[in-house]
């Protein structure tokens, strides 16, 4: 009982101080509707909203004004509902990340004045000072009542309206018709490929008097499917998704192929933190395609152009060894993975836009375990009639030039770098002349021996014959 009299007179107080000071003169407080989390239109002290204009997914959203630091927003009622947020946005219902929860206890209040003050904190929690507050009364009605005097005019079968904006679904329209929900166009034609009965069209009867220049509409296919079909015909652009067969063929495009989406655009088109998938409907990536079952068949994407039989190729491929991917940028260019051979026509720059004549360029350091160069080799020493330059030609050149005969000098290398193949053969050229310099030294070392033989066979036949007068 005593819990009773204290609420019921906070609820009297708090009546009699909104009807003395309300007004919303500090914050911003809108309508939200917590389905397209957009405001409705700002709330006014003393407005009714009905629930036929303003949708009944609701929630009150305050906005503190600019330059003042407020760090929580308190909302106090006179219906025992209230809620403290110290994140914006400051939601009367509460929401998770932007994302609006709906007024769920709204329809127990219908027809009933509810008394609001918002007030602006400087700490989390309403703690710290209170910055300002805003108050206000508004009132919830099911229905907008009936006027007795239509505002729309009958002529004949139609009927229209030329006074200002039509809003459904929202109280302040800002365009002709202004539309807060799903519009549904039902397909009245079963004509098999009849574009007319159902659809949308925009016209400009100024740049474009004679047809749409925006026309949104379906149609029945073959085999009575679906076929929906945007398109905007003076600027060459065309959005075709559906499921269909193939019916037509012009110039630009062909229709057909079960459940397909179909472009083409002359002008630019983006997505936006969005992905792609083409045969998979959880992309994993900006742009995912899922090829068929059959990967030695089926291609994932082919980029080709107009009056050139030159294609590329990105798909997955398949043999013996499993499934890999491949890349095909035409001629004898492919690409394989999965320890396929892979295959590049022309020359390849690796650290370097121009590797000129070469196969391959590489402007940097290269680390292998093996590598096989196929040149001509240096046996021509050996045969008699190469003309081996005596050691004090060696000599002499080496003195003159600084390095040895045919060997580039230094200069030469660091302005023109080596080729490998020649410069082994250089080598084993000098290895070859050094044996055979090696083996003339060994030739002659023998002689030498032999002559040194000799004469020790002389001294001792001498030293021999002197002793024997001694004795």
């Amino acid at each position: 009982m005593k819990k009773l009299f204290l609420y019921t007179t906070f609820v009297t107080l708090f009546l009699q101080q909104s009807d003395i000071y309300a007004q919303i003169d500090f914050g911003t407080v809108q309508l939200y509707n917590s389905v397209t989390e957009q405001p409705i239109l700002n709330i006014s002290d003393g407005a009714t909203y009905y629930l036929d204009t303003v949708g009944d997914s609701l929630n009150i959203v305050a906005t503190p004004p600019n330059g003042v630091i407020v760090e929580s927003v308190r909302f106090l009622t006179s219906i025992n509902e209230g809620r403290t947020e110290s994140t914006p946005p400051y939601a009367f219902n509460g929401d998770y990340l932007g994302d609006y929860y709906s007024w769920i206890t709204l329809p127990n209040h219908i027809g009933v004045p509810i008394n609001f003050t918002v007030e602006y904190w400087s700490a989390n929690g309403a703690n710290g000072t209170l910055v300002g507050d805003d108050s206000f009364t508004i009132t919830f009605q099911t229905n907008t009542p009936s006027s007795g005097n239509s505002p729309w005019i009958v002529n004949g079968q139609n009927i229209y309206y030329d006074s200002g904006n039509v809003g459904i679904g929202l109280q302040n329209p800002n365009a002709k018709l202004n539309l807060l929900g799903n519009l549904r166009i039902d397909h009245q034609s079963s004509a098999m490929h009849s574009y007319s009965g159902s659809g949308i069209e925009l016209w400009n009867n100024t740049i474009q008097p004679n047809s749409p220049y925006i026309s949104v509409r379906s149609f029945v296919g073959q085999n009575n499917k679906l076929f929906s079909y945007i398109e905007m015909p003076n600027q060459n652009s065309q959005l075709k998704i559906g499921s269909v067969v193939e019916f037509e063929t012009n110039d630009d495009f062909s229709w057909g192929l079960d459940n397909w989406l179909k472009t083409r655009f002359k002008d630019d088109v983006y997505m936006d933190r969005s992905k792609l998938g083409i045969g998979t409907s959880l992309p994993d990536a900006p742009l995912e395609i899922k090829q068929d079952d059959d990967p030695s068949v089926d291609r994932g994407l082919i980029i080709s152009e107009k009056n050139n039989a030159q294609k590329i190729y990105l798909h997955l491929a398949d043999n013996a060894n499993g499934e890999y991917g491949y890349l095909s940028l035409g001629g004898d260019t492919q690409l394989r993975g999965n320890g396929q051979i892979s295959y590049f026509d022309g020359n390849l720059g690796i650290g370097t836009t121009n590797p000129g004549s070469y196969k391959l360029a590489v402007n940097g350091n290269i680390r292998a375990k093996e590598v096989k160069v196929e040149t001509g080799w240096a046996d021509y020493v050996f045969k008699e009639d190469y003309p081996l330059p005596s050691l004090k030609e060696v000599e002499k050149h080496i003195k003159e030039k600084g390095h040895l005969i045919n060997i580039p000098s230094a200069k030469e290398v660091q302005e023109n770098g080596i080729h490998l193949g020649e410069m082994n053969k250089l080598l084993l050229e000098k290895i070859e002349e050094l044996t055979l310099y090696t083996i003339q030294q060994q030739k002659e070392l023998q002689n030498q021996k032999t002559v040194n033989l000799g004469l020790v066979e002389r001294l001792e036949k001498i030293e021999k014959q002197l002793r024997i007068p001694n004795e």
